[in-house]
C-alpha cells in the first residue's frame, strides 16, 4: 500500500474539516445570555459544538448529546416539557421535536443509537424581526460576477474565527481555478496548494499570517460548485 504523502493527508484533513463545518450550517450557536437554557433528559450529556456562528446573517446555537434512555424516552421528555407546544416531524434520519421560546425556535434532533441509548442535536435559532434587512451573502468573499452564493456560514470559538461560503457557476474548473488563484495571490497571500483531485476537481490552499483559506472546486453537470473557508488563528496571549 502507497504510503499517503504529507500533501496528501494535509488535503484530506482540510476537506474533512471543511465538510464537518458545512454541516453546522442547519445548526449553529451564537453566546447569549438571555438565550433560553434547553434542560436535558436524566443520563444525557451536552456538549458545546462552537461558540459564536452565524448562518445567514441568522445567530444560532447548538450542542450535542449523548444519551443513556432511548429515543422514544428523549422526545417524550420533550413532549411532557412543551405539553402542547411542540411540533414533531421527520427530517432524514433524524426525528426531531421544536418548540418556540419568545424570540426563539429550539429544535432537539434525535436518533437511536440501541435499544436503551441515543445521541442527537440541540440547536437555537434566534427569529429575526419582520423588517430586518437582509444579509448580503458572501460579502467580502471574492466570486465571479456571474456566481450565485448559496451558503454564507461564520463562526468564532475563540481560538479561531472562520467563514465558509458556498457558490456556483457556469465557469469551467480551469477558469474558476484561475481567478481563485490570481485573487489570493494579489491581495498578498502565499499559494501553499493547487493541486487537480480528478478531471472535474481542483483544490487551492493560502496562507497569509494566521490566515487561511481553502478554495475547493467541483464540476457536476454543466455546474461548477465552489467551496471556500477562510479561517484564522487567534493567539493564545492577547
Amino acid at each position: 500500500m502507497t504510503k499517503p504523502t504529507l500533501i496528501s493527508t494535509l488535503l484530506t484533513d482540510k476537506i474533512l474539516q471543511f465538510c464537518f463545518l458545512l454541516l453546522l450550517f442547519l445548526f449553529s450557536s451564537s453566546v447569549s445570555a438571555d438565550w433560553p437554557k434547553v434542560p436535558t433528559p436524566p443520563s444525557t450529556d451536552a456538549t458545546p459544538i462552537a461558540k459564536q456562528i452565524l448562518y445567514q446573517g441568522i445567530p444560532m446555537q447548538i450542542k450535542s448529546f449523548t444519551s443513556k434512555v432511548s429515543m422514544e424516552r428523549v422526545l417524550e421528555f420533550y413532549r411532557q416539557k412543551w405539553e402542547k407546544e411542540f411540533v414533531e416531524n421527520k427530517y432524514q434520519a433524524w426525528h426531531q421535536i421544536s418548540h418556540k421560546d419568545d424570540e426563539y425556535f429550539i429544535t432537539i434532533q434525535v436518533q437511536a443509537s440501541g435499544e436503551e441509548s441515543a445521541f442527537g442535536r440541540i440547536s437555537i435559532m434566534q427569529l429575526q424581526e419582520k423588517d430586518a434587512q437582509p444579509v448580503a451573502l458572501g460579502k467580502g468573499i471574492p466570486t465571479l460576477p456571474e456566481s450565485i452564493v448559496m451558503n454564507d456560514i461564520s463562526s468564532d470559538d475563540k481560538q479561531t474565527k472562520s467563514r465558509n461560503v458556498i457558490a456556483h457557476n457556469k465557469r469551467s474548473i480551469k477558469s474558476n481555478a484561475e481567478y481563485y488563484q490570481n485573487q489570493y495571490t494579489a491581495n498578498g497571500w502565499g499559494s501553499v496548494m493547487n493541486k487537480n483531485i480528478k478531471s472535474n476537481s481542483q483544490v487551492l490552499m493560502f496562507k497569509k499570517g494566521r490566515k487561511e483559506a481553502v478554495v475547493v472546486l467541483q464540476k457536476i453537470g454543466g455546474t461548477s460548485y465552489i467551496q471556500i473557508n477562510e479561517s484564522e488563528k487567534t493567539p493564545w496571549f492577547n
